[in-house]
């Protein structure tokens, strides 16, 4: 009883102009297109389209949205991400040579991942790691101890070895 009635006293001391700018602002931020129609009731001149073009003018030239057709990848999932170099002790006998027969000392091109869940061939990306347009594409197997892990091909093993171990956003496409 003691609690409510301090409660209540503490509400009465409220200022009743602060409590009604209180309740006008949840309106604008829980309704804003009930807001803006209320602005734009009155018989002015500004139309629907012409205003939503001034917004798009007054935006900045970066665009900062995506876009319907950047969204093209078919799964995105997180998974633990290493990587690995050309060495024996790391790969087998033929350390160039991946399990679809690429050679990626010849092609020295750091665009290769070995996974055992992803078809040969598949291209994927780390949207968080690297560059937004660098791909990579499935052209190596793993142990079979590692089902649902992603590695990496690198050029020497002391950057395999400086990338680590991460658990990353993978986007597959």
């Amino acid at each position: 009883m003691k609690l409510a009635q301090k409660i209540l006293k503490k509400w009465r001391k409220i200022d009743k102009g602060l409590l009604v700018l209180l309740v006008i602002f949840t309106f604008e931020f829980t309704f804003p297109h009930l807001a803006l129609a209320g602005a734009l009731s009155d018989e002015s001149a500004i139309s629907y389209d012409s205003l939503y073009s001034e917004i798009e003018n007054n935006l900045p030239q970066k665009n900062f949205l995506p876009q319907a057709g950047d969204v093209e990848y078919k799964k995105i999932i997180y998974v633990t991400v290493t990587a690995y170099s050309s060495t024996e002790d790391q790969t087998d006998s033929s350390p160039c040579i991946t399990a679809n027969g690429y050679d990626v000392c010849s092609k020295n091109n750091e665009d290769v991942v070995a996974a055992n869940f992803l078809p040969f061939g598949a291209k994927v990306r780390f949207p968080y790691k690297f560059d937004k347009d660098r791909y990579f594409y499935v052209q190596d197997r793993m142990n079979e101890r590692y089902p649902n892990r992603i590695d990496i091909w690198m050029k020497s093993r002391a950057a395999a070895k400086e990338f680590g171990i991460k658990r990353l956003r993978v986007e597959i496409y």
